[in-house]
């Protein structure tokens, strides 16, 4: 992050309990704030981690929300002139009935909670809407690309990769 001059950087599958995240964090805390959401249920289980570059963020006022823990973590970050940069770093489930209701459940939390528009959403999301992105071409069941087309809606994002 320091020689990239990498802002943000988000972790999917941390598999980070609470004295290894505490180990990593002292390690680098002049350089990073590290913030990991944890699935309650497992111990050193699936997570998400978004990691903060001190040099070039004001960490200092960050928000972190956990809206499915161990699966999706929120960032609210003062971003210069824009305001604030809503980003949301999500490790979706790899079975495809879970995942869709993994995308509808964000939908209907961020409609019934007024959450914000996201301005960026990464991670790992076990599905890719574009048969064309795998390798051999295979395409994934379409509830969930449908559920994570909704919820893309929502924020009216575009995939960057195209």
């Amino acid at each position: 992050m320091r020689e990239d001059k990498i802002a943000i950087l988000s972790a999917q599958e941390t598999h980070v309990d609470m004295d290894k995240l505490n180990r990593i964090s002292k390690q680098f805390e002049k350089q990073l704030l590290i913030y990991n959401s944890a699935d309650p249920t497992s111990l050193n289980g699936k997570g998400v981690s978004i990691i903060l570059n001190k040099k070039y963020t004001h960490w200092k006022d960050a928000t972190f929300t956990d809206i499915v823990p161990g699966r999706a973590l929120m960032l609210q970050l003062p971003w210069g002139d824009r305001g604030t940069l809503n980003c949301l770093a999500v490790y979706a489930p790899n079975d495809p009935g879970e995942n869709a209701c993994f995308w509808k459940s964000l939908t209907t939390r961020w409609r019934k909670n007024c959450l914000p528009n996201l301005d960026i959403v990464l991670g790992y999301f076990n599905i890719v809407e574009d048969s064309l992105d795998r390798h051999p071409a295979r395409a994934d069941p379409n509830a969930a690309v449908e559920a994570l087309q909704e919820f893309k809606t929502l924020s009216l994002l575009s995939d960057g990769w195209r």
